[in-house]
């Protein structure tokens, strides 16, 4: 495996991997909040990172600019 030439550039500006990293955000929370607060519900941070998940997927595949691959 090798990364990409302009992997830090990829890594600062895609939408896709700052929509994966708060889809990360999110499931810790699920799994977290709940112990702590009872109020919260575990499925609305699931939910939410689900959302996420769908949106980096989506923003992997169109154009950014500043970023080619």
């Amino acid at each position: 495996m090798k990364l990409l030439d302009d992997w830090k550039i990829i890594l600062k500006k895609a939408w896709s991997i700052r929509l994966w990293a708060l889809a990360s955000v999110f499931e810790a929370m699920s799994m977290v909040l709940p112990v702590f607060m009872h109020s919260v519900s575990q499925s609305t941070f699931s939910i939410l990172a689900l959302v996420a998940a769908g949106g980096g997927i989506w923003a992997r595949l169109i154009e950014q600019k500043g970023v080619k691959n």
